[in-house]
């Protein structure tokens, strides 16, 4: 049987579900942080609404092993992880799916204005801060490094208003 997931109408709904879920949500708080998250609403628009045919090629074609298809996805959508690399030296010539997808992003019309806001260094540092956020908020220790950074996308099928967990690893922490 088909699972079916709760579409949600409103915000506040969909925080009570990742609340219910004991899923911590971390908003942006300065204007670096919501610049970032503005750019991170831009970039998933883009690659899962604007251009997802063109998207999901990159994914599809990808030969690094960077990408894989998660489990849940039917014949009418996909739903795939795009690891984002560890150290990169140069973001406008790697081959991995996740920098492809942002330079991709970053040539488009309205992905132009993000050029500087988004890049992996910067979301690096904005999960980083999250993080930190939330060690100290629990009084854990600090993160010093980002282990399994990935893009979580979905083609096709409901997108908007729907909460999925990942997984249930500990720890797991998804901003």
């Amino acid at each position: 049987m088909k699972r079916q997931y709760p579409k949600l109408e409103s915000e506040n709904d969909i925080k009570q579900v990742l609340y219910e879920m004991e899923i911590d949500i971390y908003e942006p708080e300065t204007k670096k942080e919501e610049s970032l998250a503005e750019a991170m609403g831009a970039f998933s628009s883009f690659v899962l609404h604007e251009e997802p045919s063109k998207c999901q090629t990159i994914l599809d074609n990808d030969t690094g092993g960077t990408v894989g298809e998660l489990q849940g996805g039917n014949v009418h959508y996909r739903i795939y992880r795009v690891s984002i690399p560890e150290d990169v030296v140069d973001e406008t010539v790697c081959s991995d799916a996740a920098l492809v997808l942002l330079r991709e992003f970053h040539s488009s019309r309205q992905g132009k204005r993000y050029g500087n806001v988004l890049t992996i260094e910067k979301l690096k540092q904005y999960m980083l801060g999250m993080c930190a956020r939330r060690a100290n908020e629990r009084g854990y220790r600090t993160y010093e490094s980002l282990g399994n950074l990935m893009f979580i996308l979905q083609f096709g099928g409901p997108t908007h208003g729907q909460v999925r967990h990942i997984d249930n690893m500990v720890p797991n922490v998804q901003i």
